[in-house]
C-alpha cells in the first residue's frame, strides 16, 4: 500500500509540472484536493531542495510554500521563491550570522544552514505544530548550527497572540485571517535577543505577514550595523497593522539602506540574469502587485554582493 501511495504521489508530481507551466490555480484547486484524497492529510513526503538539502512537506500543512515544494522540488532546485532563494545564498559566507523570523517548516532556514556551515542560524516559529515540523526537518539533516526558538519577534518582547488558519499566521489580524486558531507565545526583541546569544545577524530573512516594521524597530542597535535584509511586503496585512509600504521603506532608508525588489518567476526560475528593481521603480510594479506581496532586498553593499555572487544580478 505505502509502494501504491508513492507511485500516486510521483504520478501526481509529474502532472503537477505538466499542469503548472499552463495554470497555478489548476495545481493547487485540483492537484492538492485529489493528493489529499489519495493520501490523507496525515502524509508526509520527502523532497530535495538543492544544496543537497532534504526536506519533509507535509499533508496537513495546506499552504502554498508547501505546495509548491511538494510537486516542483522534483523538477527544480529552490522551487519555492526561486529567486529569492539565490539571492538570499549570495548574502551568505560560511561564516554567517542568521536570523529567519517566520521560519515555517524551514525552507529557508535549511539552505542558510547549508551555506553558513561555519556559522550559526537562529529561526523563530510561533505556531506550535509547524515549529515541530521545523524541528523535524532541522534534525533530518542533522544542522547543528541551526537553532529553533518556538516564537515571534517584536518590537517590545511582549507575549503576543499569533493568528492561524493554516494556510497563513500573524501577530496581525485582518479579514485574511480566519481565525481558526489562536496561540499566545513569547516573543523576542532582536536587539535584546542578540545581545543574549552575543552574536550580532549578518543577514535578516523576515516573513511576519504584515509585522515587518514592528521587528525592525526591535532592531535598531542591529539595523545600524546594516545586515542584509530580505523582507516580505505585503501591502494589504501592513494596512491591518496600521502601517503601509512606504513607512517600512522609510524606516529603512533613513537608516542608509538601499532597497530592491526582487521579482521571483517561476516559469523560468533559474534565468540568468536576475533583475533587482530600485525603489523609484516600485510606484511602476504597484498595478501589477496590487492586492498582492513580493519580497524585497534591504543592503548597503548590492556592488559587492554583485561582484561575488556567481549569480548575474542587474539593477533596473
Amino acid at each position: 500500500m505505502i509502494k501504491l501511495y508513492q507511485i500516486l504521489v510521483i504520478g501526481l508530481l509529474t502532472m503537477g509540472l505538466i499542469i503548472f507551466q499552463k495554470s497555478r490555480r489548476i495545481v493547487f484547486f485540483i492537484l492538492w484536493p485529489l493528493t489529499k484524497y489519495l493520501l490523507g492529510t496525515t502524509f508526509k513526503y520527502k523532497i530535495a531542495i538543492g544544496n543537497n538539502v532534504v526536506m519533509y512537506v507535509y499533508g496537513s500543512v495546506v499552504d502554498m510554500v508547501n505546495k509548491v515544494l511538494l510537486y516542483y522540488s522534483r523538477f527544480h532546485s529552490f522551487a519555492w521563491e526561486p529567486r529569492t532563494s539565490r539571492i538570499f545564498q549570495a548574502l551568505l559566507s560560511p561564516e554567517s550570522t542568521v536570523i529567519v523570523a517566520g521560519g515555517h517548516i524551514g525552507y529557508y532556514a535549511l539552505l542558510a544552514g547549508s551555506v553558513a556551515t561555519k556559522g550559526r542560524v537562529d529561526v523563530f516559529e510561533p505556531v506550535p505544530e509547524i515549529y515541530e515540523k521545523l524541528k523535524e526537518n532541522i534534525r533530518l539533516n542533522s544542522f547543528t548550527n541551526i537553532t529553533a526558538i518556538h516564537g515571534a519577534l517584536s518590537e517590545n518582547g511582549q507575549v503576543v497572540t499569533i493568528i492561524s488558519d493554516h494556510a497563513q499566521s500573524s501577530i496581525v489580524e485582518s479579514s485574511h485571517n480566519k481565525e481558526l486558531h489562536k496561540y499566545q507565545v513569547a516573543s523576542y526583541r532582536l536587539d535584546d535577543y542578540c545581545i543574549t546569544i552575543k552574536n550580532d545577524p549578518t543577514t535578516i530573512l523576515l516573513d511576519v505577514e504584515g509585522f515587518e516594521l514592528f521587528v525592525f524597530q526591535g532592531a535598531e542597535r542591529i539595523l545600524a550595523n546594516h545586515p542584509d535584509i530580505i523582507f516580505e511586503v505585503n501591502a494589504k496585512m501592513l494596512r491591518s497593522a496600521g502601517a503601509n509600504p512606504q513607512d517600512l521603506f522609510n524606516f529603512l532608508t533613513v537608516r542608509g539602506y538601499q532597497l530592491f525588489l526582487i521579482e521571483d518567476e517561476y516559469d523560468t526560475p533559474s534565468l540568468q540574469p536576475i533583475t533587482v528593481l530600485t525603489l523609484h521603480r516600485l510606484q511602476d510594479l504597484a498595478p501589477k502587485n496590487a492586492g498582492t506581496f513580493f519580497n524585497a532586498l534591504a543592503t548597503t553593499r548590492i556592488d559587492e554582493i554583485q561582484k561575488r555572487s556567481k549569480l548575474k544580478i542587474s539593477i533596473a
